[in-house]
C-alpha cells in the first residue's frame, strides 16, 4: 500500500519539470543567451501549433500564426524579460501553458484591433454615399442654372454635339469640325465665367 504522505512518481516528475521551467525562465531573465536559445528551440514549434489550434487549424492563416508568435517572443524579450519573471510554477502551470496564455491574450487584442479597424472603414464607407450624392445634386443644379443662361442656338448645340452622340442639329444641318471647336470653346469660357461668379 502506498504511503499517502509520500508523493508518487508522477507528482515528483511534474514538480521537477515545473522547477526546470522556472530555472529556464530565470536564466532568460538574467540575460543568458544560451538560455534564450534553449527556450526558443524548445517552445517555438509548440507555440506555432498552439496558435494554429486557437485559430482553428483548417482556417489558420500562416502569416497571422507567425505574426502572433513573433509578438509573443517580443513580449517575452522586451523589458529585460519582465514577463518571464512573472512566471510562477507554484500555480501548477508549465512554462508552455504560460506562453500559450500570452499568445491567447495577444490574439484577443489582435481581433479587437481588427474589429475597430473594420468598424472605422465601414463608417467611412457609409458616410461617402451621402456626401457624394449631395455633391452630385449640387453639380446637377449648377449645370441646370448654367444651361438656363444659354441662347436657343447654344442650347441646341450643347444638346446635339456635347451631350448626344450625334453631330447634327434639329434642322438636320451638320456642324463643321472648326465650328464645333469654336462653339465648344465659347461655351467652355462661358461656363468658367459662370462658375467663377458662383464661387
Amino acid at each position: 500500500m502506498r504511503n499517502p504522505l509520500r508523493p508518487d512518481a508522477e507528482t515528483v516528475n511534474q514538480e521537477e519539470s515545473l522547477a526546470a521551467d522556472y530555472r529556464l525562465a530565470q536564466r532568460c531573465a538574467d540575460g543568458q543567451v544560451e538560455a534564450w536559445e534553449e527556450l526558443y528551440h524548445e517552445y517555438h514549434d509548440r507555440l506555432l501549433a498552439s496558435i494554429r489550434v486557437m485559430l482553428d487549424v483548417q482556417h489558420a492563416d500562416a502569416s497571422l500564426v507567425e505574426e502572433i508568435a513573433a509578438r509573443v517572443w517580443y513580449s517575452l524579450v522586451e523589458n529585460d524579460g519582465k514577463l518571464l519573471l512573472k512566471y510562477n510554477p507554484k500555480r501548477g502551470a508549465s512554462l508552455m501553458t504560460y506562453i500559450r496564455m500570452l499568445a491567447k491574450d495577444l490574439l484577443r487584442r489582435h481581433y479587437r484591433s481588427e474589429r475597430r479597424r473594420q468598424d472605422r472603414e465601414r463608417a467611412v464607407m457609409n458616410s461617402r454615399p451621402s456626401s457624394h450624392s449631395q455633391e452630385l445634386d449640387h453639380s446637377a443644379s449648377t449645370l441646370d442654372e448654367f444651361l438656363g443662361t444659354l441662347s436657343s442656338s447654344e442650347r441646341a448645340f450643347y444638346e446635339e454635339c456635347l451631350v448626344s452622340s450625334g453631330v447634327a442639329n434639329p434642322a438636320g444641318l451638320e456642324y463643321s469640325s472648326a465650328n464645333v471647336w469654336q462653339r465648344t470653346h465659347r461655351l467652355y469660357k462661358r461656363m468658367l465665367g459662370f462658375l467663377n461668379r458662383e464661387g
